[in-house]
């Protein structure tokens, strides 16, 4: 995940790394982790990190 959004232009900083520790936590004492996907474990963190750094997912554009 980290190596994507390098390769996307966005610095990977110190509270990247706390953000996902905190995420991960959360949803770990709702939802046992071990029964999905490291993919969908990724999709999850991925999907909270960008809405709370308020990274959009792609730039959409209509014609």
């Amino acid at each position: 995940m980290w190596k994507k959004w390098k390769e996307g232009g966005i610095p990977v900083k110190r509270d990247h790394f706390v953000q996902y520790t905190n995420y991960l936590n959360v949803v770990g004492g709702a939802m046992i982790l071990d029964m999905l996907s490291v993919e969908k474990v990724e999709i999850m963190v991925d999907t909270y990190l960008k809405r709370y750094y308020g990274i959009e997912k792609e730039k959409k554009t209509t014609i």
